[in-house]
């Protein structure tokens, strides 16, 4: 077995770790299974082939949030999960790493002051009851959109500071 630990132990920080067949254990410093494993280190990355088996609570990161002065990022599941870790460590920004389709819009919440890269990438929202899509975004704070990339959604609701900032392009839904 290979432990790896991110408190300096052994670690695979910017390494590529590729595993083929057997299986990953994901837990916590109590021996249970936890979301401490995803496809993405700090500052390198795991692959996993189809074969291998995960035990754990395995995710698929959409965004990670970076840190000002350092390489250092903490990968998320959601957008949502990005957007608040990074008002909770005040980070410096939080970029996507695949598209992604949201079931509800992502908040902002009043303290949050956050830039969003699109880095290439889609947002889309779902249909509500009435059959208009979903706001992508309802902003509170401050909010900065930056770089390339889609927002398909019914728009962004702005109750507090935004720019856009870069080739951030839009499609409103017309209902």
């Amino acid at each position: 077995a290979v432990v790896l630990n991110n408190d300096g132990t052994t670690s695979a920080e910017g390494t590529t770790v590729t595993i083929n067949g057997g299986s990953v254990t994901a837990l916590d410093e109590n021996g249970d299974p936890s979301d401490a494993f995803s496809n993405s280190t700090a500052t390198g990355k795991i692959i996993l082939s189809e074969s291998t088996t995960v035990i754990g609570n395995y995710f698929k990161p959409v965004a990670n949030v970076y840190y000002s002065g350092t390489d250092q990022f903490y990968s998320c599941a959601t957008l949502q999960d990005a957007i608040d870790k990074a008002i909770e460590t005040k980070a410096l920004s939080v970029s996507l790493i695949k598209d992604v389709e949201l079931e509800k819009p992502v908040l902002v919440a009043k303290e949050g002051n956050v830039t969003l890269d699109l880095n290439g990438h889609t947002i889309s929202t779902g249909l509500e009851e009435e059959g208009r899509h979903y706001y992508a975004l309802n902003n509170n704070g401050t909010l900065k959109i930056e770089g390339e990339g889609n927002i398909n959604a019914r728009g962004i609701k702005n109750f507090g500071t935004m720019v856009v900032d870069g080739d951030v392009r839009h499609g409103i839904n017309p209902f």
